[in-house]
C-alpha cells in the first residue's frame, strides 16, 4: 500500500516504518501528541526523499485530561494544498 501511495496521512507510530517502501518525493504527513514528538519517521524520509510535514497537537490536554491525538485538518488541507500548487 505504501509503495503505491501518492500521500500518506497518519499519526506517529508503528505502522509509519513502511515509509521504507515509500517512492521518492511520496507526501508524509505525520501528527504528534504534543507530550511526545519523536524525528524516527522525519529521518527515514530524509534517506528515502520523501516530502516530509509534522503536525503537533497543541490543545491542552492537562486542562481537558484528554489522551490521544487531534488531527487539524485545516492544517493537513493547508499542506495539501501548498504541495498541489508546488508539485
Amino acid at each position: 500500500i505504501f509503495a503505491n501511495s501518492e500521500v500518506i496521512i497518519a499519526p506517529h507510530g508503528a505502522g509509519l516504518t513502511n515509509l521504507l517502501f515509500c517512492r521518492k518525493n511520496t507526501l508524509i504527513i505525520e501528527y504528534f501528541n504534543y507530550q511526545y514528538i519523536n524525528k524516527c519517521f522525519y529521518n527515514i524520509s530524509l534517506i528515502k526523499n520523501l516530502r516530509y510535514y509534522m503536525l503537533v497537537d497543541e490543545r491542552n490536554y492537562q486542562k481537558s485530561k484528554k489522551n490521544g491525538i487531534f488531527a487539524d485538518i485545516s492544517k493537513i488541507n493547508s499542506i495539501l494544498k501548498m504541495e498541489i500548487l508546488q508539485f
